[in-house]
């Protein structure tokens, strides 16, 4: 079995919030891990060539350059293989695909749980300095000839030990997601109930208010409780499909279906702005293997981000 020590491993981490700062450098060092802070993208980058870091933690939004960029810079032009978490509040489902686009290799949402954080951290810990030690052993064992079938079976038997560790670790890493898609839900239940007396009393109140300045407040709130809840179901989503615990739903169904269903859902928002949608397609009969439920809610969404 392959034994690492994650002491002293070297974490960066990269926010211009200082609060943010200190609250991580509090938490990880009493792990043990040796800390060290950017306030912006370009010191970070430059920090990352000049010191051997063993994991980056970084956020999305940074005055300088987003978080996105500094990751693809790392992975295009730096070539490094570093594990890199995106801490972040940034929790709609386009923000977390493209942080895992750009090679990003996980996600914490802010606000940071310690539990998560102390567990993801020490995951990446594990895989990085397991293939750093494996690499290593095997770039030993090819440049020696004694004993050499014997040695590849004990490399290999610590392989296939190292492995299996990864797998309990991946086991735990899913119970915690599955606990924290827990949590989501029931917060997410709890929400709903208020902002939903909230949208139907917006509603109410928007047929019922003449007073113009008073009629454009209550179409905001209307429209933000709107949002809340849209948000509130998507990170549901977005964690139960992280989790593995998403059942899909494939069904048939032809592309001009979702789109006019997709259409209906956006129906009263589109005619409030008075805005007319159009669309050319050629195939009608064309259809599509999909999980309708996502389909529509993404679609559904880029309409109401769109009007």
């Amino acid at each position: 079995m392959i034994n690492v020590n994650l002491k002293n491993s070297k974490i960066l981490i990269v926010d211009d919030v200082i609060k943010n700062i200190e609250f991580l450098v509090n938490v990880l060092s009493n792990e043990g891990y040796s800390i060290g802070y950017s306030l912006n993208g370009f010191d970070a980058i430059n920090t990352i060539k000049s010191t051997n870091y063993d994991i980056v933690l970084l956020d999305i939004m940074l005055p300088d350059i987003n978080g996105y960029d500094i990751c693809t810079h790392i992975r295009k032009n730096l070539h490094m293989s570093i594990p890199i978490l995106f801490v972040t509040a940034k929790g709609d489902i386009d923000s977390v695909l493209k942080g895992f686009d750009v090679g990003g290799n996980d996600y914490i949402s802010k606000p940071v749980n310690i539990q998560e954080l102390l567990f993801r951290v020490k995951t990446h810990l594990l895989v990085k300095k397991q293939a750093d030690l494996l690499k290593k052993q095997t770039e030993l064992l090819k440049n020696s000839n004694i004993n050499l079938e014997v040695k590849v079976r004990e490399k290999t038997t610590e392989l296939h030990e190292a492995l299996n560790q990864l797998e309990d670790n991946n086991v735990k890493l899913k119970s915690l997601n599955k606990a924290k898609t827990d949590f989501l839900t029931l917060i997410s239940h709890e929400l709903n109930t208020p902002l939903s007396a909230i949208y139907g009393f917006s509603e109410l109140l928007e047929r019922l208010i003449s007073n113009e300045k008073q009629l454009k407040m209550v179409k905001q709130i209307k429209k933000s409780s709107k949002r809340l809840i849209r948000i509130s179901k998507m990170s549901i989503l977005i964690t139960s499909i992280n989790s593995h615990i998403y059942k899909y739903n494939f069904i048939n169904e032809t592309v001009e279906n979702l789109i006019l269903d997709s259409i209906e859902i956006e129906k009263k928002n589109i005619k409030s702005k008075k805005i007319n949608i159009s669309y050319i397609f050629e195939n009608k009969k064309l259809k599509v293997n999909v999980d309708k439920e996502i389909i529509i809610d993404l679609m559904s969404s880029l309409l109401n981000n769109s009007v």
